[in-house]
């Protein structure tokens, strides 16, 4: 007689979703899915809100990539469950991420929100406190899909298709000592050396060059950033910016950065 293995499903996923060592794999593991998913135009946002009872740290990510379709949510919620692999469980050639892990680290967060666009539907679903779901139920339940409006989410009017992610009091930065890590300054020397846009990929590739794909970032004391180090002097090369809808954002673009004297 063969026993099967068990597998305490709640624990392993608070471990999943706890015990990533560096808290900004949030942006390295968002901007894989949407390198993935052929996105050109990535925006990342991290602000903080005012309300009565204080301040809320919010992160959003969105992208022009192919959408979540509605039937691959629970790739989304769910552990290793990817779209990503073939019929014998083997990553598809050209894909990042494929471990059906990574989007865990999202959930360490008082709330999540994904958001996906196809043409003219837009709709949205709701991950409510995943931590103390585990806690009391040793498993977390999601929304069923809603318009996006019920939930404040919206991709760009003039995009016909995207995904996006609103990470709402993400735990990982709830102090000083690791807040500071989403200053503008800070989180782009970590995305330019850890992410994809760090690649040397596009040195050797000229159909990957020719996409054009970029990021517009705004982080945390943008204006300081801008204000302190856009010149010459200070920093090479010179940031670009570009305001979209009040937000200035510093444009990056995909590929590790070397000077001109460096490269021959």
């Amino acid at each position: 007689m063969m026993n099967d293995a068990q597998v305490n499903i709640g624990y392993e996923l608070y471990q999943i979703i706890t015990d990533f060592g560096e808290p900004l794999e949030i942006f390295r593991e968002a901007f894989q899915n949407a390198f993935d998913e052929n996105a050109t135009k990535i925006f990342c946002h991290v602000y903080e809100k005012k309300r009565m009872s204080g301040t809320e740290l919010i992160i959003d990510i969105w992208n022009n990539g192919e959408p979540l379709k509605k039937e691959n949510i629970d790739n989304f919620f769910g552990l290793a469950k990817s779209t990503k692999i073939n019929e014998d469980n083997m990553p598809l050639e050209g894909k990042l991420g494929y471990k059906g892990h990574g989007s865990k680290i999202f959930f360490n967060a008082s709330k999540v929100h994904i958001c996906s666009k196809n043409h003219s539907e837009e709709w949205a679903v709701e991950l409510d406190s995943p931590l103390e779901q585990l806690e009391t139920k040793n498993i977390y339940s999601y929304s069923d899909v809603c318009p996006a409006s019920t939930l404040g989410i919206a991709l760009p009017n003039d995009w016909e298709q995207g995904f996006m992610v609103r990470i709402i009091a993400p735990r990982h930065f709830n102090t000083q000592h690791t807040k500071f890590k989403l200053n503008h300054a800070y989180l782009r020397d970590y995305i330019k050396w850890y992410t994809v846009f760090g690649s040397l990929r596009p040195l050797f590739d000229k159909k990957l060059q020719s996409k054009d794909i970029k990021l517009y970032l705004a982080g945390l004391k943008q204006d300081d950033f801008s204000r302190n180090y856009c010149s010459l002097e200070m920093i090479d090369p010179i940031p670009t910016f570009e305001t979209i809808n009040g937000i200035s954002y510093e444009i990056i673009t995909l590929g590790h950065y070397f000077p001109p004297y460096i490269v021959k």
